[in-house]
This record gives C-alpha cells, sequence and structure tokens, in this order.
C-alpha cells in the first residue's frame, strides 16, 4: 500500500523518474535567476533522498549486503548505504553535501570543504533554423569540486539498480 505522505512515488524507481525529469529541467534555459537555484537544489535533494528511499525499501537480505560492502557496517539507519554510496560515487557525495546543506542552511555532518556552489548571469546563444544566432540573459548555478568532470547521475543510478536488482 502507498504511504500517503509520498505524493504518490512509491519505490525508488519512481524517484529515479524524478531524478531524469529534473535533470531536463536543469538543462532548460531560463533567464530567472532564482529558477536556476530551485532546478540545481531539487536535483541535488532528488539524486540524494534516492538512498534513504532505496534503503527503507530494501528487504533484509539486501541491507545485509549494502552493509557487507560499505566502510561503515555497523551505522544506524542508512548510513551504511550513504557511506557505500559517497565511496561509489562522488557526484552523490557532492549531492548529499549540496542537498543536506540547501535543507538544512548549514551543513554539520560529512562537511567537505572543497566543495561549494554558487549562481551565475550568463549569456544563453541560439542558433535559429535559418542560421541566425541569437543570445538572451540567463543564469545558471554551478558546482566547484577542483578540476573533475562528473557524468549524469542519473547513468549512476540506473547502472546501481541493476547491479542490485533493484525494481
Amino acid at each position: 500500500m502507498s504511504d500517503r505522505k509520498r505524493f504518490g512515488l512509491d519505490r525508488p524507481s519512481d524517484l529515479l523518474l524524478k531524478l531524469d525529469w529534473e535533470i531536463d529541467q536543469l538543462g532548460q534555459p531560463t533567464d530567472k535567476e532564482a529558477i536556476a537555484s530551485y532546478r540545481a537544489f531539487n536535483c541535488a535533494v532528488t539524486a540524494w533522498s534516492i538512498c534513504d528511499w532505496t534503503w527503507n525499501a530494501a528487504f533484509d537480505d539486501l541491507k545485509k549486503r549494502f552493509r557487507s560492502e560499505s566502510s561503515k557496517p555497523s551505522a544506524r539507519d542508512s548510513e551504511p548505504l550513504a557511506a557505500l554510496l559517497r565511496d561509489q560515487s562522488r557526484e552523490l557525495a557532492i549531492c548529499q553535501q549540496l542537498a543536506n546543506g540547501s535543507k538544512h542552511f548549514v551543513l554539520r555532518d560529512h562537511n567537505d570543504d572543497n566543495i561549494s556552489s554558487y549562481r551565475s548571469a550568463g549569456v544563453l546563444l541560439y542558433l535559429s533554423d535559418d542560421g541566425r544566432s541569437r543570445s538572451v540573459p540567463g543564469h545558471g548555478v554551478f558546482v566547484l569540486d577542483g578540476d573533475h568532470h562528473y557524468s549524469d547521475l542519473g547513468d549512476y543510478w540506473i547502472e546501481f539498480f541493476q547491479r542490485y536488482a533493484i525494481g
């Protein structure tokens, strides 16, 4: 039975679909400064929330497997899975930083001083069908973490769900 506090989303895979939609929204141009931040906030929170959803939906045998592969097997609640995810995916470690920092205003647990974000105005260039280009003001949100390049988080979660046979 569906929990009535989840807006009709019932499985971790439902949240993965939501993340895919949010990543698409993040890529849409906007001339509204705050919208860029809202979209980035939503992506980070959803990407990291899949951890809790996966842990809470998992049967005991899968939780035991997560614990056996985790660097924190004795931790409480979903922390064994969270530690496993942080170890496997720098992108998710960053999402945890940004999601929890933005939700709680101050990040105290697992704080990584190398990670930060900022919002910046810019110019978006478009090429029309007739080959003419035009520019419009736009805004983006950027994540700083050294010189690292990160892949699509949706791809990581899809592979993770396949590896652990999560439906």
